[in-house]
């Protein structure tokens, strides 16, 4: 019979887990579409934002919410300070806000979401704080 402490523990691991596999790198995302193409859900962010840094203890702590982008989406979160130049579907970008010119619709700003089809195109894009209910009915609508 395995103790409480053993169980705790368990569930713990699994949900650090299942947090930690949500988010994938743009080398990885390259590799994973030509395997399995799925819809891309592209958090851009930087370290000197502080909605950016709201936004993201509120994506760490929905548990539900990381089940979904690591099970429905191919979850990207970008920290610009971080990396600078990335390659996407095939085309080098020199930084974010390159990033976000080629593909917004006129909202700029971080944090900064974009959602890709299967198809590389844009399908969503927002500007600014978005509440864990919205990112949810956000994934309900590109299923």
């Amino acid at each position: 019979m395995i103790s409480i402490k053993k169980r705790l523990f368990l569930i713990l691991f699994m949900m650090l887990t299942m947090t930690a596999k949500a988010q994938i790198t743009f080398p990885e995302l390259d590799v994973k579409m030509k395997r399995e193409p799925k819809n891309i859900v592209i958090f851009i962010s930087s370290e000197r934002c502080a909605y950016c840094l709201m936004q993201e203890k509120r994506l760490k702590n929905n548990h539900t919410l990381n089940g979904r982008l690591n099970s429905e989406v191919y979850f990207v979160a970008w920290k610009v300070d971080e990396q600078k130049k990335i390659i996407f579907n095939g085309k080098p970008y020199i930084s974010g806000m390159e990033f976000i010119r080629e593909f917004n619709k006129g909202e700029t700003g971080f944090p900064f979401w974009i959602i890709f089809d299967k198809n590389y195109q844009v399908v969503y894009t927002y500007a600014g704080l978005m509440q864990n209910s919205s990112l949810m009915k956000m994934l309900d609508a590109v299923q």
